[in-house]
Parts: structure tokens; C-alpha cells; sequence
């Protein structure tokens, strides 16, 4: 639902995005992102909560036990599973939130 949200803002907000916010960017003002940019800090910090220590462990137990039981329930041998756990877990490493469970 959050994707499909920044997909809608960020079409209403592309003439503000293509003129205010890319000419602030340029001249080096911090504070300022894009659309796309924001969706995913909101991401990490609201949903995953990476950067809140307490809060960061607390999902990334929840995050290993969800790819475990992807795991327990792929040990059939399909591959799309196993494409699936994999693709997860570089999803979570791409923000941040670096699963110490391996692809067995």
C-alpha cells in the first residue's frame, strides 16, 4: 500500500519534484530528497525501523523467523523458493537490515 501511495504523490508532485526539488538538490541543500527517496527512508525508519537500536533487533528477529519459515517450507527442493528467500534477504540488505540467517 505505501508503494502504490508514493507512486500516486509522486505523479501529483512531479512539477514540483522536476523544478523546486531537483534545483535545491543541485545547489547542495541538505534536507531536501526526492519523492522516491523519502518513500524509502520512510521505509527503513517507520516500518523496519532501522536506526532505532531496541526497535532494529526486534525486527530483524522477526525478519529471520519469517525467512526461516520460508526456508522450513522450501526444503522441497523448488527453486523459485529459494529465488524467493533470496531475494528477500538482498531487499533487506539493500536498507540496511542485514538478516544473519544464510541461504542453507
Amino acid at each position: 500500500m505505501l508503494v502504490r501511495v508514493t507512486a500516486l504523490v509522486s505523479n501529483l508532485l512531479r512539477h514540483l519534484e522536476g523544478l523546486w526539488i531537483k534545483k535545491r538538490i543541485n545547489e547542495g541543500q541538505s534536507g531536501i530528497h526526492m519523492i522516491r527517496d523519502l518513500h524509502m527512508m520512510t521505509w527503513k525508519e517507520e516500518v523496519l525501523r532501522v536506526g532505532v537500536p531496541v526497535a532494529e533487533e526486534n525486527t530483524r528477529t522477526r525478519m529471520d523467523r519469517a525467512v526461516e519459515l520460508l526456508q522450513k517450507q522450501g526444503e522441497g527442493g523448488i527453486e523459485s523458493d529459494k529465488d524467493l528467500v533470496e531475494r528477500f534477504l538482498n531487499s533487506l540488505r539493500a536498507v540496511g537490515l542485514a538478516s544473519v540467517l544464510a541461504i542453507g
